[in-house]
Parts: C-alpha cells; sequence; structure tokens
C-alpha cells in the first residue's frame, strides 16, 4: 500500500470514529440519559452497553489520531522548525512544550481525586441504607444470640437478588422492599452492579436476610 493510499484510509477511519463517538455521546446524553439505565434500551443496549462502546469508540480514535500524527511527523517537525534560523530551537522547544502540556490538560481529569457529594442513593432520591447500629448496649440480662438466616453466609457481591432468593428463601420482593430499592429493578443484575449505583453492599443484603428471618 502507498504513503497516499495508507494516509487516505488512516483518516477515514479516524473520520468514522469521530462520528460514532460523536453519537454515542449524544445518545448516551440526551436519548438514554442517567438513570435510564434499568429500564431503557436501544437495539438492545441500555445506556452502560452503550458507554462501553463510546469508550472503545474513543480508544480507536486515540491509536488512529497517533498513527495519523507518525505518518506526518516529518512535516509536523518542518512546520514547527520553519525556515532555519537561530530561533528554529527555541520554536522546536516551545512546540514540545505546548504538545506536553495539552497532554498533561487533557489527562488532568483522569488523575484528580474525585470528589463524594452524599452517597448513590441519596442522590438517587433513595432511603439509607440498613443502619448498622454502633452504641453501646443497654445495662440488663445480655440476650441470647440471634439465629443466622439459612444460607446467609453463601451472599456475595457476584450473585443476584433472585439467587439470593433461591440461596435463603427470602422473596425478592421483601428483599427489594427492605434494601429500599426501586421496586422495578432486575432481581436478574448482579449485587456488585447495584452497589455501584444504590450503595447497597452484600452485608446490607445479608442483614436484609436476617432482618426477614426474624420477622422484622
Amino acid at each position: 500500500m502507498n504513503r497516499q493510499r495508507l494516509n487516505f484510509l488512516v483518516d477515514a477511519v479516524a473520520f468514522t470514529a469521530f462520528a460514532f463517538l460523536t453519537t454515542t455521546g449524544v445518545l448516551s446524553r440526551y436519548v438514554l440519559p442517567p438513570g435510564s439505565g434499568r429500564y431503557a434500551t436501544l437495539w438492545g443496549l441500555n445506556r452502560h452497553g452503550w458507554g462501553d462502546i463510546h469508550f472503545w469508540v474513543a480508544v480507536v480514535l486515540l491509536g488512529v489520531l497517533a498513527l495519523h500524527v507518525a505518518l506526518h511527523w516529518k512535516w509536523i517537525l518542518y512546520a514547527v522548525q520553519g525556515k532555519r534560523s537561530n530561533a528554529s530551537g527555541a520554536r522546536l522547544a516551545l512546540g514540545v512544550v505546548g504538545l506536553v502540556g495539552l497532554v498533561g490538560l487533557a489527562a488532568a481529569p483522569l488523575l484528580a481525586p474525585v470528589e463524594q457529594a452524599g452517597t448513590p442513593r441519596q442522590a438517587a432520591g433513595l432511603p439509607p441504607t440498613i443502619a448498622r447500629d454502633a452504641s453501646p448496649a443497654p445495662a440488663g440480662p445480655a440476650a441470647p444470640p440471634a439465629s443466622t438466616a439459612p444460607g446467609i453466609e453463601s451472599i456475595r457481591g457476584s450473585m443476584t437478588l433472585r439467587q439470593v432468593q433461591q440461596a435463603t428463601g427470602v422473596p425478592v420482593d421483601a428483599l427489594i422492599a427492605r434494601l429500599g430499592l426501586p421496586h422495578d429493578i432486575d432481581p436478574d443484575e448482579r449485587i456488585g452492579r447495584i452497589r455501584k449505583r444504590y450503595d447497597i453492599s452484600p452485608d446490607d443484603v445479608r442483614q436484609a436476610v436476617q432482618n426477614y428471618s426474624a420477622g422484622h
């Protein structure tokens, strides 16, 4: 493949990736807005699925642009250096500094710490998770330890609410109610994924099972 065809192919792939990147970005922002991942789909993919596609298209575009720069590196050097003069070295150094600064500015959001404003459950308008009482027990005779519900130790973040029902016998609807989750949440979604949106941990699920078994 000659150089001209290679440049055309690289430019065509870059333009295609840019078009798809724009489309998936608009789709994730307006067509499938935040919070729609559990009930809205497009072509069988929800917001999270399209977000994955958006990410990989961005990776492809970045790789193609890097290849484009490599293919035109001599031209870039000539454009930066211009006509040979005493100032050529200064222009080249200034160009390198500008390039490094641009890359650093683009990477800054990825390196900055994430600020937490409450929990995902509070942001979604849901009640807080099951409280864990850390206050000292009142004086008096010690109560006998509560019995552990069947199957409670098997609960893991990789399980779904339906699998928790099968392991413990606690209905999914009862789990959803005690955890304060939306009633239309997918019972086949893993607890680990639910945790990212609603701050529900496997310990919360175990506590809900224990409370149900104890009749609380």
